[in-house]
């Protein structure tokens, strides 16, 4: 029976506590013990792991969350020492960029037992940081990995020539969800803010509310939108640091009946259900869950082209990607899906059948599984 210790920082429950949900879900038990430890002060994120250890979990160290330390955790470090020191893990498995400082440290410190590492993106927008980090904190955690996880094969590419490590030790293992199961729910009772009528082209961003998601522009695509039809309708299923600056600048384009937040919600999957359209303006990405239900739930893409969605979506197959920023194309993008049901059933059926040949939850789970067993 082999021991992995799941180690993150997310500031807010979203798409990489999805991801190790996934994998403790329905890895076999028979063969594998899983550990969580997170860095985080959302108390979601152990709302969502402790049904799967028992009431019992933190006390018996299955499940241990320390304060969110951005980038560095002196108390995550010594969490993943003491857990060791006590169970004597197999594998330390790193998941996220933020994770990858403090959790080699330790996981160097941690006799017999192999350090994997997903970083799941390798963008960093600051100039400084993203020149300290290729100089020199890339190849500091290719020297501690035993084995470096990418989400696409162009990550997989950018850690080649990046000279972080060697091919033999990358794996590529793509992200994968079950198809959602969805509680239908009537248009109008989304929300008691913004009635949608039926008519209504109804928009839907899913994701945290961050510089990286970028939805103040969601909003200027609204604006523009509205300009030409009072049918165009935004929801955003999501909470984030900022949810305050998007409800004063919707307020001030006088869109509060066009676009509504709702904040953290537990039925994502059911509030995209509900909608006709599935939009991304991210910054940048790993590999985006919210596009992998919008394919599994046959809701047409129109993303931002950039590294993550564009591993995704291939443009005019089975989504639409846009260059970052271009409002006038967003626009345009919009409108063809809204306005052609030809191409909206040719790209959403193309979706799903990529979903279910390359994104189903027992791909990523058996070639996760075969890496732990290969030790």
């Amino acid at each position: 029976m082999k021991k992995i210790l799941f180690v993150y920082y997310e500031p807010l429950l979203s798409g990489i506590t999805k991801h190790v949900h996934s994998i403790m879900t329905r890895i076999d038990r028979e063969k594998f013990t899983p550990y969580v430890l997170v860095s985080s002060n959302d108390r979601k994120i152990a709302e969502t792991f402790l049904p799967l250890f028992g009431g019992n979990a933190e006390s018996a160290d299955a499940f241990r969350q320390v304060p969110a330390g951005k980038f560095f955790s002196i108390a995550g470090m010594v969490e993943i020492i003491r857990l060791h020191n006590k169970e004597h893990f197999d594998v330390i498995h790193l998941h996220n960029l933020h994770t990858g400082l403090w959790g080699h440290i330790a996981g160097a410190l941690c006799k017999e037992t192999k350090v994997f590492f997903t970083p799941h993106v390798y963008q960093i927008r600051n100039g400084f940081m993203r020149f300290v980090y290729h100089k020199w904190v890339w190849k500091f955690y290719g020297r501690l990995t035993d084995r470096l996880i990418a989400l696409t094969e162009s990550q997989k590419t950018w850690f080649l020539n990046a000279g972080i490590a060697d091919e033999s030790i990358i794996s590529v293992i793509p992200n994968g969800i079950e198809k959602p199961i969805v509680q239908k729910i009537d248009r109008e009772n989304l929300t008691m803010n913004v009635k949608f009528a039926n008519e209504d082209i109804l928009i839907c961003m899913a994701g945290r509310l961050t510089e990286q998601k970028n939805p103040l522009f969601l909003l200027e695509i609204a604006n523009e939108l509205k300009k030409q039809s009072n049918r165009y309708k935004f929801i955003v299923a999501g909470d984030g640091p900022l949810y305050g600056a998007m409800s004063e600048r919707i307020k001030a384009l006088g869109l509060e009946n066009a676009i509504c937040l709702l904040g953290w919600r537990e039925d994502p999957d059911s509030v995209l259900a509900a909608c006709d359209i599935c939009i991304s303006t991210s910054r940048w990405e790993g590999m985006p869950y919210s596009i992998l239900e919008a394919f599994a739930l046959e809701k047409p893409v129109v993303a931002t082209d950039v590294d993550g969605n564009r591993d995704l979506v291939e443009h005019n197959k089975d989504g639409l990607l846009v260059q970052e920023g271009n409002i006038v194309n967003f626009v345009r993008a919009i409108k063809e899906l809204a306005e052609n049901t030809a191409l909206k059933s040719t790209l959403t059926e193309n979706a799903v059948r990529k979903f279910h040949t390359r994104y189903a939850i027992e791909n990523m789970l058996k070639q996760t599984e075969m890496l732990y067993s290969s030790l």
